[in-house]
C-alpha cells in the first residue's frame, strides 16, 4: 500500500492567475480565510477528510466571503476545478448549466449543514 499523497493547497498567486486583469481581491483577509478552510482541523484530524470535500469547503468560502471585487462565484467554480487538477482527481467537463446551478446553490447557503449533498452532487456533476 503506497502511502497518501499529501494534499496540494491553493494560494493567492493561483486566484490571481484565475481573476487575471478582469477582477482584483477586495478584501485579503476573507481570501486568506477561505483559502485556509480545506486546511481546517478538529481535535487534530483534517476536517475535511477528503480532496473533493476540500474542493467544496473552498469553493463555498469563496463564493460566500466575497473576497474579489467580482467574478467570486465563478473563480470559486474554476478553483474548485483547480484543486481537483492540483491534487490529481479525474473529472468530466459539466454542463455549464449545471455548474451554474451548483455553484449558486453552494454561494445562497442552500448546502448549509448538509456538506456531503454539496460534495454527492458536485462529484455527480463532474463524472457524467
Amino acid at each position: 500500500m503506497s502511502p497518501a499523497q499529501p494534499t496540494d493547497y491553493l494560494d493567492e498567486d493561483d486566484i490571481g492567475h484565475l481573476l487575471g486583469e478582469v477582477a482584483a481581491v477586495r478584501e485579503h483577509s476573507l481570501l486568506q480565510s477561505a483559502l485556509g478552510r480545506p486546511r481546517a482541523s478538529v481535535f487534530g484530524a483534517d476536517a475535511y477528510p477528503d480532496v473533493w470535500t476540500k474542493a467544496v469547503a473552498l469553493g463555498e468560502s469563496l463564493s460566500r466571503n466575497h473576497p474579489m471585487t467580482d467574478r467570486n462565484k465563478r473563480t470559486a467554480f474554476e478553483s474548485m476545478l483547480l484543486f481537483l487538477d492540483y491534487n490529481h482527481q479525474p473529472y468530466t467537463d459539466p454542463h455549464p448549466d449545471a455548474a451554474v446551478d451548483f455553484v449558486l446553490r453552494l454561494a445562497q447557503g442552500g448546502y448549509a449543514g448538509r456538506p456531503a449533498d454539496a460534495v454527492a452532487d458536485f462529484r455527480r456533476m463532474l463524472s457524467r
